[in-house]
């Protein structure tokens, strides 16, 4: 839930980071995605406008 996330933060965000660095925008959505995590990008300015 959203507090336990909260309350955990910095242990879970060095940890999310690292498996997170070697992964594209579309294989992170895509991986969480099939484990039934609700996702989807989220866009810079840029990418908003480049977006077909």
């Amino acid at each position: 839930d959203g507090t336990s996330r909260a309350a955990n933060a910095d242990f879970l965000q060095p940890i999310i980071e690292s498996w997170m660095a070697d992964k594209t925008r579309s294989e992170v959505v895509d991986t969480l995605n099939a484990a039934g995590v609700p996702t989807g990008p989220v866009y810079s300015a840029r990418d908003v406008f480049a977006d077909d």
